[in-house]
C-alpha cells in the first residue's frame, strides 16, 4: 500500500463522516430494517480505510462519534488492537462487527522478513480471543509463497484457521507488483517468471518459491480454499462465533464464488504419493 499511496496516513475530519453517517441512517430502506431484531448486519457500513486503527486518537474520536447512531460497521485493522482495551472496547460499543486482518503468516521469520516483526505469531491466538470475547469476528488474510513457506505451511495454516476458530479467510500469492521492494528484489535475484501484467492478481504464481515449486504453491493455495470452505469446515469454526449468521452467510458466498472461479483439489499435489515418490528420486522438491 505505501508504495503506491505513500508512507503516512490522511483523514477525513470526523465531522466529514459524521454528515455521511446521519444520511445513511435517514435512508427509509436502512429504517425499514431497523424495525427487525437480527444479529446478521445487513446494513454494515465498511469504512474502507487500509487500518481504522492506524492514529489511535482519530480512531476513538470516530469510534465515540458513531455510538449514538447505532450502526454496524467493519473495516481493515490489524490485530494490535487486541493490546488497546480502551480502543476495542470502543470499538465494540461503537457498533463494530467485524475486522477484516492480515495475519500474512503464522510463521514469526515470514513476518520478521517482511518489516512486520510488531507482529508476534505466539501472540496471536490470545489476541483473537480477545476480539472474540468484545463481539468482533475476524475476516484473516494470509499471503503464501513467502522464502521460509515449503508446502508444510498450508496444513500449519489450516490448523490455525481451525484451532482458533477463524470467522472468513482469504489466500493470496505472494505478488511482485511493481515498483515494490518485493517486485526488486525478485528481479535482482532473477526468480520472476512471467511478465503478463493480467496475472498478478495474487490468484497466479509469477515468480520462481523458494522453498516449493510454482505448481505446489498454486495447488496449495486452492487446496487451502477448498478445505476451510467446507461444510464441516464452516460450522466447525463458527458456531459459537459472536458474529455467526452474519460470517455463514459469508463463508457460503465465497464458496459459490470459489467453485465458479477456482479449481477443486481434495488432495494437493505435494500430498500424493506418485508426486512424493518422484521429487524425492528427481531431488525436485523439499516435501
Amino acid at each position: 500500500v505505501s508504495s503506491f499511496y505513500g508512507g503516512k496516513f490522511r483523514y477525513r475530519p470526523v465531522k466529514d463522516v459524521e454528515r455521511e453517517i446521519k444520511i445513511v441512517s435517514e435512508q427509509p430502506v436502512r429504517k425499514g430494517l431497523a424495525r427487525f431484531k437480527s444479529p446478521y448486519p445487513r446494513d454494515a457500513i465498511f469504512f474502507a480505510d487500509s487500518n481504522i486503527i492506524g492514529n489511535k486518537a482519530y480512531a476513538k474520536e470516530l469510534f465515540n462519534m458513531l455510538i449514538p447512531y447505532n450502526v454496524k460497521w467493519q473495516s481493515y485493522s490489524t490485530i494490535s488492537i487486541a493490546r488497546d482495551d480502551e480502543l476495542l472496547k470502543l470499538a465494540q460499543k461503537s457498533g463494530c462487527v467485524s475486522l477484516a486482518i492480515g495475519f500474512e503468516s503464522v510463521s514469526q521469520d515470514n513476518l520478521n522478513k517482511m518489516g512486520k516483526s510488531f507482529n508476534k505469531a505466539a501472540d496471536f491466538e490470545w489476541q483473537i480471543k480477545k476480539l472474540h470475547d468484545h463481539g468482533i469476528g475476524i475476516m484473516a488474510s494470509f499471503i503464501f509463497g513467502l522464502d521460509s513457506d515449503d508446502v508444510s505451511v498450508f496444513e500449519k495454516t489450516l490448523e490455525f484457521i481451525n484451532r482458533n476458530k477463524i470467522d472468513s479467510s482469504f489466500f493470496l500469492i505472494s505478488t511482485p507488483l511493481p515498483s515494490t521492494g518485493l517486485h526488486k528484489k525478485l528481479e535482482a535475484e532473477g526468480r520472476i517468471t512471467d511478465r503478463n501484467w493480467d496475472n498478478y492478481d495474487c490468484t497466479h504464481v509469477v515468480f520462481k518459491p523458494k522453498q516449493m515449486k510454482p505448481e505446489e504453491l498454486l495447488d496449495g493455495v486452492n487446496w487451502l480454499w477448498n478445505r476451510t470452505l467446507s461444510h464441516t469446515s464452516i460450522w466447525k469454526r463458527l458456531v459459537g462465533t459472536p458474529q455467526f449468521l452474519y460470517f455463514v452467510v459469508m463463508n457460503y458466498a465465497m464458496k459459490y464464488l470459489h467453485k465458479k472461479i477456482h479449481p477443486i483439489v481434495d488432495t494437493p499435489i505435494w500430498m500424493k504419493e506418485g508426486y512424493k515418490r518422484d521429487a524425492a528420486k528427481n531431488n525436485l522438491s523439499n516435501a
